[in-house]
């Protein structure tokens, strides 16, 4: 199974302010398609090719990130 890790966090700071996870299918197109779904509420979003993560934010609260990333098991701190 694998699994999309979101965090949460304020611009400028390190520390997430939210954490949790949600099992996603073990294809990677229909993990990502399950994501881009949910990420549809959100006016800004996107994909970082480079780090292979996505983010989003919304107008209501621009400084609040929200980040996932896909991960075939989920970390020890969960």
């Amino acid at each position: 199974m694998r699994w999309f890790i979101e965090t949460v966090r304020n611009r400028d700071e390190e520390q997430a302010t939210y954490a949790a996870s949600f099992p996603v299918p073990d294809d990677r197109k229909d993990a990502v398609r399950m994501l881009e779904y949910y990420m549809r509420v959100f006016p800004h979003r996107g994909y970082n090719e480079e780090h292979d993560y996505w983010w989003a934010w919304d107008d209501d609260e621009p400084n609040r990130l929200h980040r996932w990333v896909l991960r075939d098991k989920l970390p020890d701190t969960f």
